[in-house]
């Protein structure tokens, strides 16, 4: 059990500067370059519904990787995880956890590819930070 934690430790203190380094090279100025040359033209109704979706089903995914890291905490807690319960929620924890990431870089911009996990940390940003194409209607 004490590996297992001690991995997961590794793995929170080790993403976050992975997903800085990935966002600063997706962003370099290079990259940005070539695609402020032109002006974006507008995205169609079809995108910004399967935008729209990806950010809904993101938020999703989020609850649940929230509700199930407070309900395991909880349970662990009070006691109550016996009988493996307290495993089986601890599983569901990681599995919505590793879903919700996999999801969550799955989305790109539909002009210039860009990642839009990389571009914000949860919602879908307006523009992309790369090309400028917005990404939302209520922007």
């Amino acid at each position: 059990m004490h590996t297992a934690a001690i991995i997961l430790g590794l793995i929170g203190v080790l993403l976050p500067f992975l997903l800085v380094g990935l966002r600063r090279y997706a962003l370099r100025p290079a990259a940005t370059a070539r695609w402020k040359q032109t002006p974006p033209a507008p995205l169609t109704a079809g995108a910004l519904c399967q935008l729209a979706a990806w950010q809904r089903h993101n938020l999703l995914l989020f609850s649940g990787f929230v509700v199930l890291g407070l309900g395991g905490g909880l349970l662990s807690w009070t006691g109550l995880a016996k009988n493996g319960i307290g495993l089986i929620v601890f599983a569901g924890f990681l599995l919505v956890g590793l879903l919700g990431l996999g999801h969550h870089f799955s989305a790109k911009c539909p002009r210039c590819g860009l990642p839009i996990g990389v571009q914000n940390s949860l919602v879908l940003p307006c523009t992309c930070l790369r090309c400028g194409v917005t990404l939302r209607q209520d922007c």
